[in-house]
């Protein structure tokens, strides 16, 4: 005879969050509206341009029509959850985004309807910046207070030298070389992440740190020799004020020069397709490279992977996150 099994309730989840996209070139003014009016400082607010609009839309077609983001962090919570619950947690994932549907403070209504009490937020960002991650715990910590603070937040700030996330994203650097290069050609490593304002570094801001050393435990686990991998940023701003550089435009043009003909593209700031993935970098950067006479080819992204569930897994149990186990069936 079996023994009674005890429903419970979620009261620890956690919650994944991203930048957002839009799923529709339709949808694509109201998603800059959302971000000019979140970098008020630096873009003045307001409606976007016509020209920014029919910009984005353009890029936007080149890659299909829509950015993949949101159905990739869809897949990629439900995996997560379902992993966990494997493991023996009772752990509810949700996801919410920044700049567009489903908005984090939207997702929080429903945290606080499961009446879930504990509450774990990852930004799907490894590296801290307070123009960045600190934005999505702000959004977070505000829709807690809309509610009284009711329920207990942990909020990951970094996760850039954890070391199921290395040792993946190594894994990934080593299949591109193996099947996109010949194994006798010299290949230069190029790691990259999105450029943000130089004046970050006046607020002693850790973002530059961390991709450094994101960059350097990865040179170590694939024995990398000095002068056979480089950083650069990418994807900055057209807005008037200096961003962090070098860019990837201007190392490609320093490889060159230096005679190299082979890059392998890892682009350490980004764990999931999307525009400055699909359009930057496979696009835009790929004819660069085309016109200097160079071969560049890029890892694959984490996306929704068996791997990158692990590497959350990972970033969870590192933060010290309490989950509370499952309570099991008794013969």
């Amino acid at each position: 005879m079996c023994g009674e099994i005890i429903m419970m309730s979620y009261k620890n989840a956690v919650i994944l969050m991203a930048y957002g996209g839009a799923e529709s070139v339709d949808e694509i003014p109201a998603y800059l509206r959302h971000i000019r009016a979140h970098y008020s400082r630096m873009t003045g607010g307001g409606e976007p341009t016509r020209e920014e609009v029919e910009d984005l839309v353009r890029r936007y077609r080149a890659i299909g029509g829509y950015s993949p983001l949101l159905r990739i962090v869809r897949s990629l919570s439900q995996k997560l959850e379902n992993h966990l619950n494997e493991q023996g947690y009772q752990l509810r994932v949700y996801y919410g985004m920044k700049h567009s549907k489903p908005f984090i403070q939207e997702v929080f209504e429903a945290v606080i309807n499961d009446e879930v009490e504990n509450l774990l937020g990852i930004v799907l960002a490894p590296h801290y910046s307070t123009m960045s991650v600190r934005g999505y715990h702000e959004a977070l910590v505000e829709a807690n207070k809309t509610h009284g603070g009711r329920v207990h937040l942990t909020l990951v700030d970094s996760w850039h030298l954890n070391p199921t996330y290395i040792d993946r994203l190594a894994h990934r650097i080593e299949q591109t070389r193996e099947t996109k290069f010949n194994p006798s050609r010299k290949v230069f490593y190029l790691f990259t992440a999105h450029s943000l304002p130089e004046k970050i570094t006046e607020w002693g801001d850790p973002y530059p740190a961390q991709l450094h050393q994101t960059v350097e435990a990865l040179a170590s686990k694939l024995n990398l020799k000095a002068g056979e991998y480089g950083f650069a940023y990418q994807s900055a701003s057209s807005h008037g004020e200096p961003w962090l550089g070098p860019s990837v435009e201007e190392k490609l043009e320093q490889l060159r020069a230096q005679d190299w003909r082979n890059v392998l593209v890892a682009p350490i700031g980004f764990v999931s397709d999307h525009l400055e993935i699909l359009y930057d970098i496979d696009i835009e950067l790929t004819q660069k490279a085309s016109e200097l006479g160079l071969t560049l080819e890029r890892i694959e992204s984490f996306n929704d992977s068996d791997d990158f569930v692990e590497v959350l897994a990972s970033v969870i149990a590192e933060s010290g996150f309490k989950a509370q186990l499952k309570q099991q069936s008794v013969a």
